[in-house]
């Protein structure tokens, strides 16, 4: 009996062919990032809404085809809103973030349920689908949506402090619309 060589643990990185810090384990050159030799990698479903979680998250039914459908637990790919449950130091971006919740739902009432799906190859961190929405043949996912009515910020997994701004510039724009009042 042959026993294989033990590979080496690397710590804080992806090891690859082997080798801690090879070229693919750096952010620009992953596969997850939609760039293998300039082609796009992604895959596209047809499929239902099945329940909104908050702004950037839903339960999605996805047909695979073949009489096959499964239920994933989905992240709006390249943006972030708001928390529902809201922040210790700022309790009124949990009014923002039940806003985005609502204009989500308030999209799925209005356009239904169904919905195409281009899913990322890669996973998030906390192992949910990384989906772009569209409904019919719009143009704009829900994340171009969402960004355009204040209401999320473009995001690609940098730290949450560094977006913290951009969610204080939309609650002042909110504020000043009238679509936030006072305290939660």
């Amino acid at each position: 009996s042959r026993k294989l060589p033990r590979r080496p643990k690397v710590q804080g990185a992806r090891q690859l062919n082997g080798r801690a810090g090879h070229a693919l384990d750096r952010p620009e050159n992953r596969i997850s990032h939609k760039n293998f030799g300039g082609i796009d990698m992604y895959y596209v479903y047809h499929g239902f809404v099945h329940r909104v979680i908050d702004g950037d998250s839903c339960e999605l039914l996805l047909d695979l085809g073949f009489s096959l459908t499964i239920k994933e637990t989905a992240r709006v790919w390249g943006i972030d809103t708001a928390e529902i449950r809201g922040y210790k130091d700022e309790p009124q971006l949990k009014q923002l973030g039940k806003l985005a919740s609502q204009f989500f739902k308030d999209k799925v009432e209005a356009q239904g349920n169904a919905v195409t799906v281009k899913t990322h190859l890669s996973k998030g961190k906390y192992g949910r689908l990384l989906a772009e929405i569209f409904w019919g043949e719009e143009e704009e996912s829900l994340g171009d949506l969402l960004v355009a009515a204040k209401l999320a910020v473009p995001y690609y997994g940098q730290g949450k402090g560094d977006i913290r701004q951009a969610h204080m510039a939309n609650l002042a724009f909110h504020l000043a619309q009238g679509n936030i009042h006072g305290e939660d």
